[in-house]
């Protein structure tokens, strides 16, 4: 597993928690911005305008930080999605393009997405390189096994359950499951 799941889940829960400390506020923000500028008492003087101003700017302040909050959820939730991908890819190499086009987001906030994943320490034990993430051969010993590439007998890791592509020669080979290795 390529994701921070134990950062996630407590950033994840801290944001729903901020935003809904910040909605009920906003609430009362309304009303009191209506009562000040509307009731009879009140209306009208210079008083009841700096005071609904004052709770207009406080109602802007919070819908700002929720705006943020929400978003920074939906990285979250993007961040679930990138790692499903990077783990069932079989040779530890994905493009940004095959990232793109199996989401749908673009190829611009494809990379945006997973260098501040990376930089911010949600999504781990991956590089993201200049045009694809590779997986980190350190992120779990028991995950890769090293195998004689079939073309050119080079010493190569591949993924356990999955395969690899030789860094010398490029070809890509599968792990069978008597142990031997497929082209």
């Amino acid at each position: 597993m390529y994701l921070n799941n134990s950062k996630i889940t407590s950033v994840e829960t801290l944001n729903g928690i901020l935003i809904a400390v910040l909605g009920i506020p906003c609430v009362f923000h309304v009303f009191m911005i209506v009562f000040m500028l509307f009731s009879k008492q009140f209306g009208g003087s210079l008083i009841s305008f700096a005071v609904a101003g004052f709770f207009f700017l406080l109602l802007v302040g919070s819908t700002v930080l929720i705006g943020f909050l929400i978003l920074r959820v939906g990285k979250m939730r993007k961040a679930r999605v990138y790692n499903s991908l990077i783990e069932e890819d079989h040779d530890g190499i994905i493009t940004y393009e095959t990232i793109s086009s199996m989401t749908g987001y673009s190829l611009s906030k494809v990379v945006n997405d997973l260098i501040w994943l990376k930089s911010h320490n949600y999504l781990v034990n991956i590089t993201v390189g200049r045009s694809s993430v590779r997986v980190d051969l350190v992120s779990d010993e028991h995950e890769f096994i090293t195998v004689s590439c079939p073309s050119c007998s080079n010493h190569v890791q591949i993924r356990r359950n999955g395969g690899g592509r030789c860094d010398h020669c490029g070809t890509f080979m599968r792990l069978k499951e008597d142990g031997n290795v497929q082209e």
